[in-house]
């Protein structure tokens, strides 16, 4: 058996070589080969050989020249040496094995990884997995799908495509009267194909329609939707032909317009009260910041002025910028909220709101002038 001198003697020849001489070498033959190849070099069976020598002096020596150091080591406690320089040598080959696994997982095991998730995702989608309560489940035979279903469906969906095209219909943001904006919303209703794939068509008449988009509140319409469905056969899921039964089915949706976002808060009403303007809940829910900020607003007195309230708002929410005006009996608070201008209001006796119905300034200075300046907000009377 080796002494204690000799034994450290090679554990430090096996580092050397195993950790270092080897994968450097080893590292710059491959580098080379490499070159060779995106230089259009075709391999020949020397350089295959080559390439297989380098793999293996850059991943299995070390892995190699580690395990021997262990066993090294566990001689040389045997003989009764601290070999305080073998355990450092252990744990620079250890992280050095370690790095190796996660290259080799990176490069070899990841790929295989995503391709079997892909594939088992795929799979599922071929099942009909994925699919919400609501949607068609997946069977091997036809589906019937009764009217009332099939139109619920498509004028849910075409009340949502109407609401996301709408921020950027200028005819509708920047109606200036009820009847322009009515109008607006009447000839931005999505084309049928794009709303179902089964053969159906669909009315939506406004019902009742006030204000305009750059009203304090926002404008209001109601739409009478009702829509026409034929008997007929469709592929509604992938590879299956269902059918559906022939019917007229209606349904009314309320909808508030606003200058900066468009179309918000569409929900279905009771057709029974659609043809006069009521009340209709806020979808919207406020960031955390423009909560802060309206109950900032909510807690001044009514008659307090516009610049004692400019600082006391300044103190609670942490923003110099901010700038407060009176309109009227209005206070008008005009801020920065996520890195875009926001406007809030407060009229007396009601709780604060935010007023999106200005265009948001590109060059303009965020400002209560944005709220006094709005043709709706003038033709209402907010402002002297």
């Amino acid at each position: 058996m080796q002494d204690g001198r000799s034994l450290q003697a090679w554990v430090w020849v096996v580092a050397v070589v195993g950790y270092l001489i080897v994968p450097y070498s080893a590292g710059v033959l491959g580098v080379g080969l490499s070159l060779g190849s995106a230089l259009g070099g075709m391999a020949d069976e020397a350089e295959r050989t080559a390439g297989a020598a380098a793999g293996f002096g850059v991943f299995v020596v070390p892995v190699l020249a580690w395990v021997i150091s262990l066993a090294l080591h566990h001689e040389r406690r045997a003989h009764g040496q601290r070999a305080l320089d073998g355990v450092v040598l252990n744990w620079i080959g250890g992280l050095l094995v370690a790095c190796l696994a996660v290259t080799v997982f990176g490069a070899y095991g990841m790929p295989r990884v995503n391709e079997y998730l892909e594939r088992h995702e795929q799979a599922s989608i071929e099942d009909g997995a994925g699919l919400s309560e609501g949607d068609p489940q997946p069977s091997a035979r036809p589906t019937e799908y009764t009217s009332a279903q099939v139109a619920a469906e498509a004028a849910d969906k075409a009340m949502g495509l109407l609401r996301n095209d709408s921020w950027e219909n200028l005819d509708l943001t920047d109606a200036t009267s009820s009847e322009a904006m009515a109008e607006a919303i009447g000839g931005s209703l999505p084309d049928p194909t794009t709303v179902h794939p089964l053969p159906l068509t669909y009315d939506a008449d406004v019902a009742a329609h006030e204000g305009t988009p750059s009203h304090p509140h926002g404008g209001r319409v109601n739409l009478r939707v009702t829509v026409h469905l034929t008997m007929d056969r469709g592929e509604v899921r992938g590879g299956v032909t269902d059918s559906s039964t022939t019917t007229d089915h209606e349904s009314c949706w309320g909808m508030r317009v606003h200058t900066s976002v468009g179309i918000t808060d569409v929900q279905q009403i009771d057709c029974t009260s659609a043809d006069s303007i009521g009340e209709l809940p806020v979808l919207k829910v406020p960031s955390p910041d423009m909560v802060r900020a309206l109950r900032s607003t909510a807690a001044l007195d009514e008659g307090i002025a516009a610049k004692d309230a400019q600082h006391a708002l300044r103190d609670a929410l942490q923003d110099d910028d901010l700038v407060v005006a009176r309109a009227g009996v209005a206070l008008v608070i005009a801020l920065e909220v996520h890195g875009s201008c926001a406007v809030v209001v407060r009229e007396p006796g009601q709780e604060p709101f935010e007023f999106l119905g200005y265009r948001h300034p590109a060059q303009r200075a965020c400002t209560p002038e944005l709220y006094t300046d709005a043709p709706g907000v003038r033709a209402a009377g907010r402002v002297p």
